[in-house]
C-alpha cells in the first residue's frame, strides 16, 4: 500500500466514525503550528495568552496539528481536554521555560 492510499484510507475512516456519531457542524476550527525552535516558545506565548483572555468556547479546536516545535506543542494541547485551556497553557509554558539543549 502506498503512502497515498494509507494516508486516504486514514481519512476515510476518521470521516465515518465523525459521519457515525451524528454529529453534524457548520464549522470546524483548527490550529496549524508551525516548527522552527524558538517559534515553539513563541507560540506557548501566544497559546497562555489566548486562553487568558479569550473564553474556553473559542479556543475549542477540532483539528490540531504542527511541524517540529509546532508538533510538540500541538501533542501538549491534546493531552488536555475542552475546557482546561487556561491549565494546558500555564503546563505548555513551564515546558517551554524548563526546556534545555540537553
Amino acid at each position: 500500500m502506498t503512502k497515498f492510499s494509507t494516508c486516504s484510507s486514514l481519512v476515510l475512516l476518521l470521516l465515518i466514525s465523525f459521519a457515525a456519531r451524528g454529529e453534524t457542524k457548520d464549522t470546524c476550527h483548527a490550529l496549524a503550528l508551525s516548527g522552527g525552535a524558538n517559534r515553539g516558545s513563541y507560540e506557548a506565548g501566544v497559546i497562555y495568552g489566548m486562553s487568558h483572555i479569550l473564553k474556553s468556547s473559542d479556543l475549542s479546536y477540532d483539528v490540531v496539528t504542527g511541524v517540529s516545535a509546532g508538533a510538540l506543542n500541538a501533542g501538549a494541547i491534546s493531552l488536555f481536554p475542552i475546557g482546561q485551556e487556561k491549565e494546558m497553557s500555564e503546563w505548555l509554558v513551564n515546558l517551554w521555560q524548563h526546556l534545555t539543549t540537553d
